[in-house]
């Protein structure tokens, strides 16, 4: 803002800016103010260091008056820095709240999912209950339709789940484990994520894990190179509803769009497997 501006006052936080220039107008403070009257308004734990920069500020606005005008402008800027930052980020949540301000999990999902304009990457460990991609599945049914890429988990082990779930048979033997593994998990995955997941709508391409001892464990969403969701959360019920889950919304194109190219170059250089619908 000013080429005087040191370090500690370019730091300093809007709550302490107000006490400043708060006291600086009420004349409680001297103009420079000295560390020690600095410490005793409490303005910053640092005091030192304000004060030597505020000395340096009044080299260039000797009046108390200019010194003030100068850090209310500060002022100005610093909260709408800190708007900016906070529309930029948002804290999403599952499970009972804590003590900060935070969005529903679910809710914040699906608005993604309602808001997309062209294109959505999702990824996720565990797709649990089809009701949380209800708004995508409905948006493909009719044109114009959405990019819609999916990096999943496909394995022997969860698809064995999801036939349990289709036959409400778990058979937790030895010999039932070994009987009930699909030999090919991705027939498994084809047939029931076109029943129950996306019925009667455009299929996305989806891609998945190949390897046996690793998983694809991120989750995210990814909504036209602009808006990311990135947490803990699984798209399933439990974990939009009952679970601890936290994550954070980054509106930041930048973001978005390197997080996305992460998923790409999987997919481009042979890791994730697609599937053949």
């Amino acid at each position: 803002m000013v080429s005087t501006m040191g370090p500690e006052l370019e730091k300093l936080g809007v709550p302490a800016l107000k006490r400043l220039v708060e006291a600086l107008e009420r004349r409680l403070l001297a103009w420079p103010p000295t560390a020690t009257a600095l410490r005793s308004k409490q303005i910053h734990e640092n005091s030192e260091a304000l004060a030597t920069d505020l000395k340096a500020l009044h080299a260039a606005f000797s009046s108390i008056e200019e010194g003030v005008a100068v850090l209310k402008l500060l002022k100005t800027e610093r909260a709408r820095c800190e708007e900016e930052q906070r529309r930029r980020l948002t804290l999403v949540w599952s499970g009972p709240e804590g003590a900060s301000q935070s969005r529903d999990t679910a809710v914040a999902v699906k608005e993604l999912f309602t808001t997309a304009k062209r294109k959505v990457l999702l990824s996720t460990f565990n797709l649990g209950t089809p009701d949380l991609l209800k708004p995508l599945v409905e948006r493909q049914k009719n044109p114009p339709h959405l990019d819609v890429r999916l990096f999943l988990c496909i394995n022997k082990q969860l698809m064995r789940g999801w036939m349990e779930r289709d036959t409400m048979v778990q058979d937790t033997s030895e010999r039932g484990k070994k009987r009930r593994y699909p030999e090919d998990p991705e027939a498994v995955f084809r047939e029931r994520f076109k029943r129950k997941y996306w019925p009667d709508a455009l299929l996305p391409q989806v891609f998945y894990d190949t390897r046996k001892q690793f998983v694809l464990h991120a989750k995210c969403v990814i909504v036209d190179d602009e808006v990311a969701y990135v947490g803990s959360a699984n798209l399933s019920k439990w974990a939009h509803t009952d679970n601890f889950e936290a994550g954070v919304i980054v509106r930041d194109p930048q973001f978005a769009k390197e997080l996305a190219q992460q998923f790409e170059q999987l997919a481009y250089k042979g890791k994730m497997r697609k599937v053949a619908w």
